[in-house]
């Protein structure tokens, strides 16, 4: 699998996943990912801390994916670590067109969580 997830709780106590990224992105795994986001996936409804630190390649096929409607529907805040400033402007240019700004990328994880905990728990409130 070209990415593995977990999940962890942000300090305010919100439930969180973390995706792990390999080194290259193709389309099949971007159409994984997002059926995992979409209602029935194990990630949905949950904000998302991306990491990418190892990523080196993101193929046309999943720029498609991640720049087309059904990407454009996921509404949770995602923060992207991606420490590769080619990759960085790649995921950057997508998250433009898709015009959603719960989405950020971040060049460190404390940065991406940082972010996450304070829009996520602003919104929701710590955990019961």
């Amino acid at each position: 699998m070209p990415y593995a997830f977990s999940t962890f709780q942000l300090p305010c106590g919100v439930r969180c996943a973390r995706v792990v990224w390999e080194t290259e992105m193709n389309g099949e795994d971007a159409r994984a990912l997002m059926a995992d986001a979409e209602p029935g996936g194990q990630l949905h409804g949950l904000p998302v801390l991306a990491l990418g630190q190892k990523l080196r390649t993101v193929m046309p096929e999943a720029r498609g994916v991640f720049s087309g409607d059904r990407a454009a529907s996921f509404r949770n805040r995602l923060a992207l670590v991606m420490p590769n400033p080619v990759i960085r402007a790649t995921i950057n240019f997508i998250m433009r067109v898709n015009r959603n700004q719960r989405q950020r990328v971040f060049g460190t994880e404390e940065a991406a969580i940082r972010w996450l905990d304070e829009g996520v728990c602003q919104d929701s409130g710590p955990a019961p």
